[in-house]
């Protein structure tokens, strides 16, 4: 008979924040999963809770060559299925289009609707990126002042 030996390392997760609902959502952000993501995110969800006693949302945003999210992880006692936001599904052009609707029906941005924007740079496109984000004029011009800055400032840190 053998015993597994575990090695224990320091490590952060990416962003853990703490709802009104005291439940926390655990955020990850990877470009490329590799094998070993999954069980490393569901150790980071599992001291969470072990930690602070309460329901925990692991969400993974993954990056545009990421397509599909990978299986859930399945151990003989444990079922561990984050939820996987994959950039490399949305289509750069679709989203554009959708948010210049919004603003042309007068109606406001969403704070989902100002991330879908700003995260333009990373989704699939089938023109330049620099045509993309010129359709995307109308739609920033219609941000609060303060916030057209950051919103180009952050798209063009991911371009």
């Amino acid at each position: 008979m053998e015993q597994p030996l575990v090695a224990v390392h320091t490590q952060a997760a990416d962003v853990f924040l703490r709802l009104a609902d005291q439940s926390i959502v655990h955020l990850e952000a990877r470009w490329v999963l590799a094998n070993d993501d999954l069980g490393r995110f569901a150790s980071y969800h599992l001291e969470a809770y072990r930690r602070y006693r309460v329901d925990v949302h692991t969400i993974v945003l993954c990056g545009p060559s990421v397509r599909e999210a990978p299986p859930p992880l399945h151990t003989s006692s444990l079922a561990f299925t984050p939820t996987f936001i994959l950039l490399g599904q949305e289509q750069a052009e679709t989203v554009v289009e959708a948010l210049r609707a919004r603003v042309e029906q007068g109606e406001g941005l969403r704070g989902v609707d100002k991330i879908s924007l700003l995260l333009l740079p990373l989704m699939r496109r089938n023109e330049p990126l620099d045509r993309v984000l010129e359709q995307a004029g109308p739609v920033v011009a219609a941000l609060p002042e303060e916030e057209r800055a950051q919103t180009v400032g952050a798209m063009a840190g991911l371009a």
